[in-house]
């Protein structure tokens, strides 16, 4: 889904979307497939940070505010466009029952994706009140009592 850039009715510029004929299916289901593996991997080294972890990774901030913000795009651009290219490949009344299974298999794909993105997204949010700038800042008191309270952040050796 290339977006083309068209003037509203305002003179300013706004970005519409080039909705793909159902014969896309295929390739657009690939790219969802390829962006949902890299996705889940994202996932498996953010869980390596999850605060609640004994042995919880400590990022940085750039990294933490880097992944909110890429996968929010994508997050975006996949309830906004890759949902709605499926919800429009769905009404195309001319599918025949091959497509119509290819379709609906794309949608569920986009689904997980969007259901792995929001957790990716959640869990960074945590992480984010976790970082090496964020525990730097305390004091040495601060990181004492939350090691005794059980929630030191201070990594393995």
């Amino acid at each position: 889904m290339a977006k083309t850039t068209r003037r509203s009715k305002a003179g300013g510029r706004k970005e519409q979307p080039t909705w793909q004929p159902v014969t896309a299916v295929g390739m657009l289901t690939s790219v969802v497939a390829e962006q949902l593996e890299h996705t889940h991997a994202q996932l498996v080294l953010m869980e390596q940070a999850r605060p609640t972890r004994p042995d919880a990774r400590i990022l940085d901030d750039r990294t933490v505010s880097e992944t909110l913000r890429v996968y929010g795009r994508m997050s975006a651009d996949y309830h906004n466009l890759f949902a709605e290219q499926g919800r429009r490949s769905q009404a195309d009344p001319t599918l025949s029952a091959t497509q119509a299974a290819q379709v609906d298999a794309y949608v569920a794909l986009v689904d997980e994706h969007i259901a792995v993105l929001d957790d990716i997204l959640a869990l960074t949010r945590q992480v984010q009140g976790h970082t090496i700038e964020k525990i730097m800042a305390k004091s040495d008191l601060e990181l004492g009592i939350e090691a005794l309270r059980g929630r030191g952040h201070l990594g393995p050796d």
